[in-house]
C-alpha cells in the first residue's frame, strides 16, 4: 500500500512538473513571437541599389588593407546600408547584403592598424558574405535571416555606443 501511494505521489509530482514546464515554454514562445528584433533605426528606408552595393563592397575591400580607414567614409557607407536594411525584408538577399556591409563598416571602425586584427578579420568575413550574395549565391536559410536580424541589432547597438563615446 505504501509503495502504491509513493508511486502515485511520484506520478502526480511528475505531472505537475510537466504541466509547469509546458506552461513556461508556451509563455516563452509567446514572448519570442512578440519580441521586436529590428532596431528602430534613424535611417530612412531605401531600396538597395545593386551597383552601389558593388561599389561599396569594392571600396570596403580596399579599406580593409589600409591601417587607418577614413571614419567619415565608413559612416557614410554604414548609414546608406542601414537605410537599405530598413527598406528590405529580413531574409532577402538585399537585407543580407545591407547588414553585412553595415557590419563590415563597424568592424573596420573598431579595427586596429594591424593587418590581422580581429575586427579586420571580422570585416573580411562580412565582405565575404557580400561577395557571395553579389555573385548570385542564395542568401541562405531562415536561420541566416534570423542571424542577420540579430547582427543588425548588434551593429545598431555598436553604432550607438560609438556615437556616445565620440560625444563624450
Amino acid at each position: 500500500m505504501l509503495r502504491a501511494l509513493s508511486l502515485l505521489a511520484l506520478v502526480l509530482a511528475l505531472a505537475v512538473g510537466l504541466w509547469l514546464f509546458t506552461r513556461k515554454a508556451s509563455d516563452d514562445v509567446q514572448l519570442v513571437r512578440t519580441w521586436e528584433t529590428e532596431p528602430q533605426s534613424a535611417a530612412p528606408p531605401a531600396s538597395l541599389e545593386w551597383w552601389e552595393a558593388q561599389r561599396f563592397y569594392s571600396r570596403l575591400a580596399a579599406l580593409v588593407l589600409e591601417p587607418q580607414p577614413a571614419p567619415q567614409e565608413l559612416k557614410v557607407i554604414a548609414q546608406k546600408a542601414a537605410g537599405w536594411a530598413a527598406g528590405s525584408r529580413p531574409g532577402s538577399p538585399e537585407y543580407r547584403v545591407a547588414v553585412a556591409l553595415r557590419a563590415a563598416c563597424v568592424a573596420l571602425a573598431q579595427a586596429g592598424p594591424e593587418p590581422n586584427h580581429p575586427q579586420r578579420q571580422k570585416a573580411r568575413s562580412e565582405l565575404a558574405i557580400v561577395r557571395s550574395v553579389l555573385a548570385g549565391e542564395s542568401p541562405g536559410s531562415v536561420t541566416h535571416g534570423i542571424q542577420d536580424q540579430l547582427k543588425n541589432v548588434q551593429v545598431e547597438r555598436s553604432e550607438q555606443m560609438q556615437k556616445a563615446l565620440e560625444e563624450n
